[in-house]
């Protein structure tokens, strides 16, 4: 639902954009029951309750020339299995519920050099939703693993196999900050960018800050053929591998270039320095990737995207770990906001530590087909 409105004042117009949508996704409108006996499975025992298999999106935007805000409600159950259609990342048997708000403000200068500034404030309220399944499977897959005292206590079976009781299994969460940026009169840009966060992993709870800055060059959309974005970024960052809080450091360049008429392509490197608790290294990243897009009609294109991650960790040994991926996405707008993709993925991985090595070793393929419709009511 979209309602325009416009305020003349004296020789100025202001001019706002009401906007007030929902998204309402069903991955499956079958819901599952099973009971499996508790004594045998607790982590599969769901008493007979109905899962809700959904998630949904609330949100009310107001856009003007010189002020905008945006208002946003999003809810993701924990049996929703959104990584199979491509539309978000998401932790399998894990969803959140979001409360989030962002106010803008956007004077024109048109005066030293600078063309505008806009700045942006914005605060999320978070809940995680664990559910036991979760933490369950965690407990299985790391034979030495305890989660923190908040979500319960660990039990074992007979057969070895360890489940967790009692606990909490909601978690509250905040992030609140800002960025600015400053557009030039030649249409370059510097933007920098803090946030201040709450998170919460199976070990912790825990806070930290986040940090970047970049600079920008004219884009692609203002006639150039070439443009680039250089920035540095830092922050606390959770170690998964060593279950404790760090900090990292980063830089990144990456690039736009429009080939031809039909052909843009895109190129990013970028290398992160990470920090354990006491502030010593304990590992190195670099990402290099390319995506390429042909555009044969403005309905259907295909796009390329090669990636290469490679890391090297320092904790009690030293080890490398380099994922490479491969993807290529047909699409095709066969009638407008309805679409048909054709994707085919496959990765391939270097390990190397000082009791075993593969190289470029097949990981994973995945071939996808999705079809949308759009219906207009």
């Amino acid at each position: 639902m979209t309602h325009y409105k416009e305020h003349k004042l004296n020789k100025y117009t202001r001019s706002f954009l009401y906007v007030f949508t929902i998204l309402f996704t069903v991955c499956s409108s079958v819901f599952s029951q099973r009971v499996i006996p508790h004594d045998k499975y607790p982590a599969a025992y769901f008493d007979s309750v109905r899962i809700l298999v959904m998630a949904y999106n609330v949100s009310y935007t107001l856009t003007g020339d010189l002020i905008g805000a945006q208002i946003n409600y999003n809810r993701v159950e924990p049996a929703f299995e959104i990584n199979s259609i491509g539309y978000i990342q998401k932790e399998t048997d894990r969803g959140w519920n979001k409360e989030s708000g962002i106010f803008r403000i956007s004077p024109r200068i048109n005066k030293y050099n600078i063309r505008r500034v806009i700045a942006n404030l914005e605060f999320d309220e978070t809940t995680d939703i664990f559910t036991s399944r979760y933490i369950d499977n965690w407990l299985g897959k790391y034979p030495v693993f305890i989660p923190d005292q908040l979500f319960g206590t660990v039990g074992q079976n007979e057969d070895g196999t360890r489940f967790i009781t009692g606990g909490a299994r909601n978690a509250n969460n905040f992030r609140t900050g800002g960025d600015l940026t400053v557009n030039l009169i030649n249409e370059m840009s510097l933007v920098t960018e803090y946030k201040r966060f709450s998170a919460t992993e199976l070990t912790r709870n825990y806070t930290g800050n986040y940090f970047r800055m970049g600079y920008s060059t004219r884009p692609l959309r203002m006639g150039t053929r070439f443009a680039g974005i250089l920035s540095a970024n830092g922050g606390a960052f959770y170690n998964f591998d060593q279950k404790y809080v760090g900090s990292q450091r980063g830089l990144t360049l990456s690039g736009d270039g429009q080939l031809s008429y039909n052909v843009m392509t895109n190129l990013q490197g970028g290398y992160t320095k990470t920090y354990n608790p006491l502030n010593k290294p304990d590992g190195q990243y670099f990402k290099l990737s390319s995506n390429s897009t042909w555009m044969f009609t403005k309905d259907f294109f295909i796009r390329l995207n090669v990636q290469g991650i490679f890391g090297t960790t320092y904790y009690d040994k030293k080890q490398i770990s380099n994922d490479y991926l491969l993807n290529c996405l047909v699409s095709w707008e066969y009638r407008p906001g309805s679409f048909i993709y054709l994707a085919y993925n496959e990765g391939r991985v270097d390990e190397a530590n000082p009791t075993m090595s593969r190289y470029f070793k097949f990981n994973d393929r995945t071939i996808i087909f999705k079809l949308s419709y759009f219906f207009n009511i």
